[in-house]
């Protein structure tokens, strides 16, 4: 589900949400990251950002405390990747295999991240950024 966003009382985000956006319409862009340190703002910007490219999409989630997933002891990530991929599919009893990264890669998707420390999350979530469908 593509949720609508409401960003017209955020003061000084106009500008930021326009320059990432100009970005995602960029062919060529499969990751953009927001860096900076906390309390600034970053997942604000990334759900307007969201909530106003998703419809765009075949396939849209936002993944929210990557960090905090990590750090649990049993499997935090494994169950977020779980989430993920039954969201973006549609199906809560999917499995996730080789078959499901095949039908992931054939469909135009939105996923954003929020809180990751270290790249290997991302790839452990979806595998190969490159492996995704032109224009997610």
């Amino acid at each position: 589900m593509c949720p609508s966003g409401n960003n017209q009382d955020l003061v000084g985000i106009y500008s930021r949400i326009k320059q990432i956006e100009s970005l995602l319409r960029r062919e060529d862009v499969r990751i953009v990251g927001i860096w900076g340190i906390g309390g600034i703002g970053k997942t604000t910007l990334a759900e307007v950002v969201y909530y106003d490219i998703c419809r765009d999409f075949e396939g849209s989630c936002f993944v929210h405390s990557i960090r905090e997933a990590s750090a649990e002891q049993s499997n935090g990530l494994s169950r977020l990747r779980q989430g993920l991929v039954s969201t973006l599919l549609g199906d809560e009893n999917v499995y996730v295999g080789t078959f499901t990264k095949r039908r992931l890669g054939r469909k135009k998707l939105v996923i954003i991240f929020d809180d990751v420390t270290d790249f290997r999350q991302v790839e452990f979530l979806i595998g190969d950024p490159d492996c995704l469908s032109s224009g997610s």
